[in-house]
């Protein structure tokens, strides 16, 4: 009677283990079926996994970003809303940056390319805050055709340094828009082997921080005196006048807002500049439209007339349009706060 009683426990045990051993053995292939599935089909390094779905690939995602071009000879970016699409499985950075190379939309003619059509991104990689952009050697080439010897024409070498800042913080200002990135290191495949390098700082147009003339270019944090904003703009209205540099002024009066723009030569006359100077200026107040297309600027302004004669406006307006994406002065409005 024991025996049996021992024989029926001892079967019941082995029957208890196969079925955990089985179950075990079941639920180790799921997992091993779902490990396989996260290395084929989503990329390990993205940040979360967007979707479940077991065709992410198939998946299109859409999202609204600030993209920075430059803008006119004031080394200043202007901004373009752009609607992006990109795959589930794809990083949102990449396709910031693959949208910067292809340039403003023609919605946006008052922007320039950031780089050359040959230019390529190589590769992406995010450390803690930071992001590291690898882009191929052409990268380092002028946007349009120069002559073989440009390099040794100082004008030229100027320009394209000039073009090549611009093009990096136009890359700053655009992917630290993204939620975690602060900061973009920039390096390129100078010797063509897949390999970013650091550049140096003056080739990117950037001035060394110290003595060393061959300084490295570091991590780089968004540059907000660089964006053509409401602020730089309407203070850069008031530099130019007190510049009297009409050519350049021309060029932040809106086309068509409050009132129309006037041809180059009506706006030279109306102007009167050699019956004033602009003696100082304050921007006190910036106030923009609900709709964010507008804007009022309060500012005070101080003329001076000739010997002993000074005129003087405080708290008076300025209006401003934003025009494909950079802010612009109404020219009756502008006029509005010139000498009577």
């Amino acid at each position: 009677m024991k025996k049996h009683h021992i024989k029926k426990i001892w079967l019941i045990t082995l029957a208890c283990l196969m079925l955990v051993q089985s179950g075990c053995a079941y639920r180790g292939r799921v997992i091993a079926q779902d490990n396989t599935f996260v290395s084929q089909n989503v990329d390990a390094a993205s940040p979360q996994i967007i979707s479940p779905s077991t065709d992410n690939s198939a998946q299109t995602m859409t999202q609204t970003v600030s993209l920075y071009f430059p803008y006119s000879e004031d080394v200043l970016l202007g901004r373009e809303e752009r609607n992006i699409s990109y795959s589930a499985n794809e990083h949102i950075e990449n396709a910031i940056l693959q949208e910067l190379l292809k340039g403003p939309s023609q919605q946006y003619p008052n922007l320039n390319p950031i780089v050359n059509d040959r230019v390529e991104l190589i590769n992406t990689a995010l450390n803690g805050n930071t992001l590291f952009i690898t882009f191929n050697a052409a990268f380092m080439q002028p946007l349009q055709e120069l002559p073989e010897d440009w390099e040794e024409d100082a004008e030229l070498l100027s320009t394209v340094r000039t073009q090549r800042r611009m093009a990096v913080l136009s890359i700053v200002n655009s992917v630290t828009g993204i939620s975690g990135i602060s900061q973009v290191q920039i390096l390129v495949d100078t010797e063509n082997d897949g390999l970013g390098r650091r550049i140096k700082r003056q080739d990117l147009g950037l001035s060394p921080t110290g003595d060393n003339p061959d300084e490295l270019l570091e991590t780089i944090s968004r540059q907000y005196a660089s964006n053509a904003s409401l602020q730089t703009v309407s203070a850069l209205v008031l530099r130019l006048m007190q510049e009297k540099n009409s050519q350049r002024l021309y060029t932040y009066v809106a086309d068509n807002y409050l009132s129309e723009k006037p041809g180059y030569a009506d706006w030279i006359d109306s102007l009167r500049m050699g019956e004033w100077t602009l003696e100082s200026y304050e921007v006190l107040e910036l106030i923009p439209a609900q709709d964010g297309a507008g804007a009022t600027v309060f500012v005070n302004v101080k003329y001076n007339l000739g010997p002993g004669q000074t005129y003087e406006l405080n708290g008076v307006m300025l209006e401003f349009a934003l025009e494909s994406g950079v802010w612009k002065v109404d020219y009756d409005s502008l006029c509005g706060i010139l000498p009577a």
